[in-house]
């Protein structure tokens, strides 16, 4: 099964010199006391913090086409100029060796003194080859509009900093019980009902899909685009669980498109029943993603049932082109 996980900012050092440890989330990690590191800021990228996973982890031979996203919170001490947040993406080999991957969209400038929570978004458009050795690094910059100023980067806590990737890791995250060998004995991850599996995250990261007007869309857990037969992409994943959030990002369009709203739902193709989850834009561009979160669904799926992701599209004044649509959904099993 395609998928996608969330790994977030530990105030945790990594084995790598000034490196904190980024931790999946889904592992049994518990949240440590609030870090600031903080950094004094110029008008050129200062590097705010860096975090990295842990050695042979994501476990992966190839990055897919998707989006990545940087969640944090920062807070600039004093003075009335603007600043803006960007993250950059690499993969680190043994031998220490980075090699750039991706960079970020910056962050809304701002001016203000108080905590931001910045949330900025990285394209890769194209798959990225990984040894199941390479690690990933993210590293996080500060840009001062003019003077210079002291900006704390705040993560761990209740601060849910962290980073979201558009694959799922070989390695299970589920608990201490994933890395055993439990073949499919009930109440074991591998049976799929072990009871410490709590809330977990499914992605739809399509391919480059040109929408028409007034069309009903479906995607799965794969890169391919999306098609308007739901057969082609509705998936069971073995038990009952409840989406209770959704987050979808839209970039790489060649054409951007107009603004009109499309409306996201969740197709349950074994009930042949529709649930809307809201409506978002697909205006992305070539370089910066469009991200729309929803929170407080209810949305059952019960042990039989095959889903899907439903995109209805408006009648466009102009039509978005190579428009790639993903979809995070944040479940909890039931």
């Amino acid at each position: 099964m395609s998928g996608a996980s969330t790994f977030v900012f530990a105030n945790v050092a990594s084995d790598i010199g000034g490196v904190y440890l980024q931790i999946p989330a889904l592992s049994n990690y518990t949240t440590a006391s609030l870090a600031t590191i903080t950094t004094n800021i110029s008008t050129t990228p200062t590097l705010m913090g860096v975090f990295a996973t842990n050695l042979n982890f994501p476990n992966v031979t190839a990055i897919p086409t998707g989006i990545f996203t940087g969640h944090y919170e920062t807070q600039k001490a004093s003075g009335s100029n603007n600043y803006y947040t960007y993250f950059e993406i690499y993969k680190r080999n043994l031998a220490g060796t980075e090699t750039l991957l991706a960079t970020s969209d910056n962050s809304t400038q701002t001016a203000i003194n108080t905590v931001v929570q910045q949330s900025t978004t990285a394209l890769i458009s194209t798959p990225i080859a990984l040894l199941t050795t390479d690690r990933l690094v993210i590293k996080i910059y500060g840009v001062m509009l003019s003077a210079s100023v002291n900006i704390g980067l705040l993560f761990d806590d209740t601060t849910n900093a962290r980073l979201e990737i558009p694959f799922a890791p070989l390695s299970p995250v589920f608990g201490d019980a994933a890395y055993k060998n439990t073949g499919t004995t009930a109440g074991t991850v591998a049976a799929g009902d072990d009871a410490r599996i709590g809330i977990f995250t499914l992605q739809s990261d399509g391919g480059a899909s040109s929408p028409a007007d007034s069309t009903t869309y479906y995607q799965g857990l794969n890169l391919v685009a999306a098609t308007t037969t739901v057969g082609s992409f509705s998936f069971n994943i073995g038990f009952a669980f409840t989406i209770i959030g959704a987050i979808v990002s839209v970039g790489g369009n060649t054409i951007t498109g107009t603004t009109e709203d499309s409306v996201l739902k969740i197709r349950n193709d074994t009930q042949a029943t529709s649930s809307s989850i809201g409506n978002f834009k697909t205006n992305g561009s070539p370089t910066v993603a469009i991200t729309t979160t929803f929170t407080g669904l209810n949305i059952s799926v019960a042990t039989g049932d095959f889903i899907a992701i439903q995109w209805d599209t408006p009648a466009y004044a102009t039509n978005p082109t190579t428009a790639r649509v993903s979809t995070n959904l944040i479940c909890m099993k039931s």
